[in-house]
């Protein structure tokens, strides 16, 4: 088999994998492929569209675009806005529900795969700084690296802690209280996870 029809089918496979694994995901909050792609397109757009643009950025009939907002509309994410000129152009935004939707979905893709992990973001602090930490997209030499880096980071602030305090009663005790709220506060952290 040539290595442009295996290219072909490598792409086509990882559409048909990423479209299944989307529809599975958008079930869950009501949504369609149609209903996302709509609400995708809105929130790349630097001012809300007219609908008219909107179906023309998404390459399908007007028609049909009504539908998915209606859709969208009755679910809350997204609303119609009259244009101040003129009252026939409606302009798309999205709600801050659809806002948020739009922000939590994330979808990941290795080269070589045969699937695509799509799943909803947590927007907390920990669940930042579990993404972070995850280093989605890189080597793990780089994420390696920076835990080396941080794990370096801390013992340097731990052996200055103790520089500083001379072994001083007073000022050991105020290290310990430092100490116990920053591991108090991260096992709060990592059990609300």
């Amino acid at each position: 088999m040539p290595t442009d029809d295996r290219f072909l089918q490598a792409l086509q496979g990882a559409a048909r994998a990423w479209r299944l694994a989307l529809d599975r995901h958008l079930k869950a909050h009501g949504l369609t492929a149609a209903g996302w792609n709509a609400l995708a397109a809105v929130a790349d757009s630097a001012e809300p569209p007219s609908q008219r643009e909107l179906a023309r950025r998404l390459g399908v009939d007007g028609a049909t675009l009504v539908t998915t907002l209606d859709r969208l509309a009755g679910s809350g994410f997204v609303r119609r806005d009259s244009e101040p000129g003129d009252r026939r152009v409606k302009r798309i935004g999205l709600t801050p529900d659809g806002g948020a939707l739009t922000r939590q979905v994330r979808a990941e893709y290795w080269v070589g795969n045969r699937s695509v992990k799509v799943e909803t973001q947590d927007a907390t602090a920990m669940g930042t700084l579990m993404r972070l930490h995850s280093g989605n997209g890189v080597s793990a030499f780089w994420v390696l690296l920076a835990d080396t880096l941080a794990g370096g980071m801390v013992l340097l602030s731990v052996t200055g802690l103790l520089l500083w305090s001379r072994l001083h009663p007073m000022r050991l005790s105020t290290v310990a209280l430092s100490l116990g709220s920053l591991v108090a506060t991260v096992g709060y952290l990592l059990l609300a996870a």
